[in-house]
């Protein structure tokens, strides 16, 4: 829906790449944010603090007034998902980032949501492709909407899930990062 929303106020995709380019992050970040404020349960205020830093940030990349096309957009466009990230890592850490295991396990949850994007995006890209090929077949022109709905709602999404998916199997003894560690590294079986 985050992704969508902007199209309300006249903001479309295929008319302002650079507005999509400079907030891409602000539509998948703030969600993956309150989905670890909702799971860590964290306090109101705490709350209020990570929307407010989301807030601000939105306001600062969309209100300052770039150059169309200068490098301080680019810049700014480049840098704004590493600072909500670190915002997400807050939530992550539930109020407790000074506690260095907190931050290796986000550390580690970074990694294996990475892992687990580039999967997702392998694996829909594959469909997509099919999905295209079957209805130029016949005769249909599928680009409109994988280009305005599927590939930027799937982007976003997929960070949705992939996180979610990382929060999930924490339980499990089996996770994404030992398993290639296992495969990269000198302790992998030689039997192969």
């Amino acid at each position: 829906m985050l992704v969508k929303l902007p199209e309300l106020a006249g903001y479309a995709l295929q008319t302002h790449p650079h507005f999509y380019a400079r907030n891409a992050s602000l539509a998948a970040f703030p969600v993956v944010a309150g989905y670890f404020a909702w799971r860590r349960e964290l306090t109101r205020w705490r709350i209020a603090v990570l929307a407010g830093a989301f807030v601000l940030s939105g306001l600062v990349i969309n209100l300052l007034p770039f150059k169309a096309g200068g490098d301080t957009q680019r810049l700014a466009a480049l840098h704004l998902p590493i600072a909500l990230w670190l915002i997400v890592g807050a939530a992550y850490a539930s109020g407790r980032w000074s506690d260095g295991t907190r931050r290796m396990d986000f550390i580690r949850f970074s990694g294996e949501l990475f892992i687990y994007y580039v999967l997702m995006a392998l694996g829909g890209g594959v469909l997509t492709m099919f999905t295209m090929g079957i209805f130029v077949s016949i005769g249909a022109n599928a680009e409109p909407f994988v280009q305005g709905w599927l590939l930027p709602c799937g982007a976003a999404g997929a960070v949705v899930v992939a996180s979610w998916l990382v929060e999930a199997k924490q339980s499990v003894i089996e996770n994404m990062a030992p398993v290639l560690s296992r495969l990269f590294t000198r302790s992998s079986p030689r039997c192969w």
